[in-house]
């Protein structure tokens, strides 16, 4: 899995797990995300607590659902659906947080 170098502040840092035609990518750390063959995002706090998790959608999605705010488009045709875990995400960006 290769992180995200930003952090989201409600869901955290996001991984993703990235192929190409052989084996894992490492050497574009810093600007990972969700790809048609690996659509699944984690999010981790900065003291390592699993915070979130995202899919991301490819082709048309259900308008009533999108047009209630359970979607985020991220591109033509590519819409993200997240779901966080804590109640209170206070600090998931900072290391020093508590649990």
């Amino acid at each position: 899995m290769i992180p995200n170098s930003s952090c989201d502040p409600t869901l955290g840092y996001a991984y993703s797990k990235q192929f190409d035609d052989r084996s894992l990518r490492g050497s574009d750390a810093g600007n990972v995300s969700a790809s048609t063959s690996s659509p699944t995002q984690l999010y981790y706090s900065a003291a390592g607590q699993l915070t979130g998790l995202s899919v991301d959608i490819y082709g048309d999605v259900e308008q009533t659902p999108f047009k209630m705010g359970y979607f985020d488009q991220i591109g033509e045709s590519h819409y993200r659906i997240s779901v966080g875990l804590r109640s209170d995400t206070t600090g998931v960006c900072q290391p020093d947080a508590a649990p």
